[in-house]
């Protein structure tokens, strides 16, 4: 059977998106009988995200999975705080500052001066490697090979040195590669990209068998920029992980008081006023508890005077997962300078099947599957429309109603299972895909 090679920098028992995505990959190819195995960060000293070891039980025994320690300096894994995205900024920083010193402390000297020398082909700038994600990966790579040879590599980024890594190691091993993006970095408002990393991206594109990306307005962005064929598969769900999630009590002081939640880092760009200012006049009925970082310094000093809402901080996501469970609403905001994106948590609403209120525009693609899925109670940032959407489900819980009506079918179609035959669709087609390796 193929063997296909995953490089993925989060995989359990990390638990964020970027591990779940990976994780999914893995199990479906390994039900269809192919050989897997997963190079990924060593999860005892990740700065930047939060374990949960009952993920270990999900990875399918066949899998191999080979954990690469953390470069990343004791400074820096003090210094950081869970779940910070200011990570990047530090890394490149620092491999700005310091790019001769980490370099000398590399003990394969030949094998840097070789990556350094390819990435420069590829016009990639030296300063902004993500520290080469760990400077024994394509030694790792080339082991496995020789152990089995490899058939196909997969990378998902972010981080792009995933990328970088697939494209060098496809250069090496005369194997096709297929570019997973999770999120488009070219596009990233936030990220201020320089205009010289437009000719990476074009070169990984472009020499990629298979492109596959999460939502349809990241793989029409993308069509523009290759050839090389893409394909939207969406971040799904595992309902295996979910199901494990019972209801164990409310969250709540009172029965009628109805619970929304919002699990997730709120960040400078997500507008808090509408559903603030909807939250008042609702008698204390309606509470809205927050679990994450709140990275708005204005949103965090409102949040502090308001009765009705309350911040939990950052916690690990099996108790975020246990919140959610034991919440009414599940509250998604939008990114409206980038509506093209699908927020993750989009996917963990349909694993819940919890009844939603999406902060932003009906024509969203994430608030079009929770209407489909039939667990969208109201997709505005209308003060007036929150404020009546926050009351009619209040009222429902009060006279003991369901506040929505789940299409089973539809929510199916989005869990791993739903997605399989996609996703062997992708693999299959980038295999089997005649073309040269570059």
């Amino acid at each position: 059977m193929p063997h296909v090679v995953l490089i993925a920098w989060s995989f359990p028992p990390i638990s964020n998106v970027a591990s779940y995505r990976p994780l999914r990959v893995a199990k479906v190819l390994d039900q269809e009988g192919w050989d897997v195995t997963v190079v990924t960060g060593y999860p005892d000293s990740t700065i930047h995200r939060m374990n949960n070891q009952e993920l270990l039980d999900h990875i399918p025994s066949n899998v191999k999975v080979v954990y690469l320690p953390d470069t990343s300096t004791s400074h820096e894994k003090n210094s950081v705080r869970p779940l910070s995205h200011a990570l990047p900024a530090r890394v490149f920083r620092k491999a700005l500052r310091g790019t001769r010193s980490t370099i000398a402390h590399l003990r394969n000297r030949e094998r840097i001066q070789a990556l350094y020398s390819s990435v420069r082909e590829i016009g990639y700038p030296t300063s902004k490697l993500d520290a080469i994600w760990h400077p024994k990966v394509l030694d790792t790579l080339e082991k496995l090979n020789q152990e089995q040879p490899i058939d196909l590599i997969w990378a998902t980024i972010p981080p792009i040195a995933s990328g970088i890594i697939a494209f060098v190691a496809s250069d090496r091993l005369g194997v096709p590669y297929l570019l997973d993006y999770r999120d488009l970095w070219l596009e990233n408002p936030f990220l201020n990209v320089s205009s010289e990393e437009h000719i990476p991206e074009h070169i990984l594109l472009d020499h990629a068998r298979m492109v596959s990306t999460v939502t349809e307005g990241f793989g029409e962005t993308l069509a523009v920029k290759t050839s090389t064929p893409v394909r939207v598969l969406d971040y799904g769900f595992d309902p295996e992980i979910f199901d494990t999630v019972t209801k164990q009590h409310p969250i709540s002081h009172s029965a009628d008081t109805l619970m929304l939640i919002h699990a997730g880092t709120i960040y400078p760009f997500y507008d808090l006023d509408p559903i603030v200012k909807a939250l008042e006049n609702t008698d204390g009925k309606i509470m809205l508890h927050l679990y994450g970082n709140i990275v708005s310094r204005s949103q965090g000093r409102l949040i502090e005077d308001l009765p009705n809402i309350k911040a939990h901080g950052v916690v690990g996501n099996a108790e975020a997962n246990q919140a959610v469970r034991d919440s009414d609403v599940m509250v998604i905001m939008s990114d409206e300078t980038r509506p093209s994106v699908i927020p993750a948590k989009t996917f963990e609403a349909l694993a819940f099947e919890m009844p939603t209120i999406y902060i932003g525009n009906t024509t969203d693609e994430a608030a079009q599957i929770l209407l489909r899925c039939g667990l969208l109670i109201s997709a505005s940032s209308d003060l007036e429309t929150l404020h009546e959407a926050l009351l009619v489900a209040q009222n429902a819980k009060e006279r003991g109603l369901p506040l929505c009506k789940p299409c089973q079918a539809e929510i199916e179609k989005h869990s791993y299972q739903g997605q399989r035959e996609d996703y062997v669709a992708l693999f299959t087609e980038a295999l089997n895909e005649s073309g040269p390796v570059q």
